[in-house]
């Protein structure tokens, strides 16, 4: 019998673990009561054979892996569920606790996402609460009614409350990715295709690249190739492939600055900054090579963007990578007979030598 059948198993020795398993036997049969729901069915597949709290016990897949595949991918998640509802019954608590922030807050700051992913964030909750919240947020989320918010916003209560459960939708991935387990790379593939909104799908495709999953060049490559992707999806999975930092990405984003159409073109021009960033690099360490193509691909799309948002845009990548190997070609431009390149060129230059002193 595996770890997670033994903490689904434990006797009631002591009052803390007699207030514990009361929590895990709520919650088990939370999850058994949802089980004949489609939502269920495809929050987590893993459980959609169970019927009792009993055939709970009975997984014996592991909660912490080496490696997630799609064919486990069913069983991880699922076992990281239970271990959190076994083990980890605070952060859940926790998540409740933080779902349906004060009205206050959608009123007064108008982006409440960053100030739940931050809160998240910072409480390190076990990956398995979260996978829980992300699937299920409906059992976290408080209910609302207009009589919750103040007497000028409450003929926009229903916008607020949709804004509310996207905050909190948003921070648990966020805070989910920054977990690093093995499982996230699979939680936000899934979420580029289908997540409930366009924001979120962009956003899962940005956490991709940071993710370190070794599938995550080949997924968000998929993504720019998919037509029905709405444009802000696209747009995400660029900023995603500048957080890889390798070869394979930087040949992605090499074809979009030079046959995409102009708006990705600058999201992808940024990208290469973020690819070839000296500073997380030298983190890092090594990617000379890597930042030195990103540069001069850099340089050689200067003059097709100039005079545009774009050049700019690649004058600021230049600095931010900051290799020496480009400063021959930018003050070659800065000399250009073209007025437009010329100018953007200088501006370049001035940025990218700046970069260089320091």
């Amino acid at each position: 019998m595996n770890r997670l059948v033994q903490t689904l198993s434990l006797k009631h020795r002591s009052d803390r673990n007699n207030d514990m398993n009361r929590n895990v036997s709520f919650l088990l049969g939370l999850c058994v009561a949802t089980l004949s729901t489609t939502a269920l069915a495809a929050g987590l597949p893993g459980l959609s054979q169970v019927q009792s709290a009993e055939a709970l016990q009975s997984l014996s897949a592991p909660a912490q892996v080496a490696a997630v595949t799609d064919a486990n991918f069913d069983e991880v998640s699922t076992a990281l569920v239970l271990e959190a509802i076994q083990q980890h019954g605070d952060d859940l608590a926790h998540l409740s606790d933080l779902a349906g922030l004060n009205p206050e807050n959608y009123l007064r700051f108008r982006r409440p996402d960053p100030v739940v992913s931050g809160d998240l964030t910072k409480m390190k909750l076990h990956p398995g609460a979260l996978l829980f919240a992300h699937r299920f947020p409906g059992h976290f989320l408080k209910a609302r009614t207009a009589a919750d918010y103040p007497a000028h916003a409450r003929a926009n209560a229903p916008a607020w409350m949709q804004k509310e459960a996207e905050a909190f939708r948003v921070g648990v991935l966020v805070a989910l990715a920054k977990s690093q387990h093995p499982v996230v790379g699979h939680v936000l593939a899934a979420d580029i295709r289908s997540a409930g909104t366009v924001t979120e799908r962009a956003l899962a495709a940005k956490l991709l690249g940071e993710s370190g999953a070794p599938f995550a060049v080949s997924v968000l490559d998929a993504t720019l190739a998919d037509k029905t992707a709405p444009v802000m999806v696209h747009h995400g999975a660029l900023v995603g492939l500048g957080k890889v930092r390798t070869d394979a990405s930087l040949a992605v984003l090499a074809r979009t600055v030079k046959s995409g159409d102009a708006a990705r073109r600058e999201t992808a021009i940024r990208a290469l900054g973020n690819l070839g960033s000296k500073w997380a690099h030298q983190s890092t360490g090594g990617g000379d090579e890597l930042r030195k193509k990103a540069a001069l691909l850099l340089v050689e799309v200067l003059p097709q963007v100039a005079g545009t948002s774009a050049a700019k845009s690649a004058a600021q990548s230049l600095a931010t990578i900051g290799h020496p190997a480009s400063l021959a070609g930018v003050e070659q431009l800065a000399h250009s007979s073209n007025a437009r390149v010329a100018s953007d060129a200088t501006y370049a230059q001035r940025l990218l030598k700046r970069s260089l002193a320091r």
